[in-house]
């Protein structure tokens, strides 16, 4: 039995790939690295210290903290590009009406994450936001899950988490909490159906799953 729903936001709630890759390509040129746009594809849905952790060499981890920086401004300067994807606002309005308590959890900061909600204009659906700024560790490690849990006063078990990347799999599983996941991520879907993990085509299907 569902009792709380908690979102990831990027790729699960908006499409806002591009918006980060032209954040990474911005602060890249600032520091005249190039940009290894794959690579950082391929890691969507974590935060991005650990990304870059990832895909840098050795020598450039010192510039880790400078890019994070750049890269969050630029994010922050673009919230109306941001989109929602189709019949997001539908689904969170109608768990709502049903007395649905709903999270976010992000891999991003929480002043990106404020910005976009309030410029989406969907943050009165959301009891509780939990950000990477909130824990000692982002996805996969399930801290941001179990955080967001606890503040919506419920067991992880009875939580169902909704998200679209890899991470938020390994996050849920390691959070013993259930999770379906929305195919908005092209570069990870298969590897999540590979998992078992129950998939749908567009989030609209989440009323039906949890009726």
């Amino acid at each position: 039995m569902v009792s709380a729903v908690i979102f990831d936001f990027d790729g699960t709630l908006v499409d806002s790939l591009d918006v980060h890759i032209r954040s990474w390509k911005k602060a890249f040129e600032d520091l005249g690295i190039e940009l290894m746009e794959e690579e950082i594809r391929k890691r969507f849905g974590k935060p991005s210290a650990t990304i870059l952790s990832e895909v840098l060499p050795t020598r450039l981890h010192g510039k880790i903290a400078e890019l994070t920086k750049r890269k969050q401004r630029y994010f922050a300067e673009q919230p109306t590009s941001l989109k929602l994807y189709p019949g997001v606002e539908k689904v969170l309005k109608k768990l709502k009406e049903r007395g649905m308590p709903l999270a976010v959890a992000t891999s991003m900061n929480r002043k990106g994450l404020c910005a976009s909600l309030q410029n989406l204009d969907i943050e009165k659906y959301f009891d509780v936001a939990v950000t990477v700024e909130d824990v000692t560790k982002g996805k996969p490690d399930p801290e941001m899950l179990l955080r967001a849990a606890e503040k919506l006063g419920r067991k992880p078990e009875s939580c169902l988490m909704v998200g679209d990347s890899l991470y938020d799999v390994l996050a849920a599983e390691r959070a013993s909490m259930p999770i379906v996941v929305v195919a908005n991520n092209p570069y990870q879907i298969e590897q999540i159906r590979e998992k078992g993990v129950k998939v749908l085509e567009n989030i609209t299907e989440l009323l039906d799953f949890l009726d």
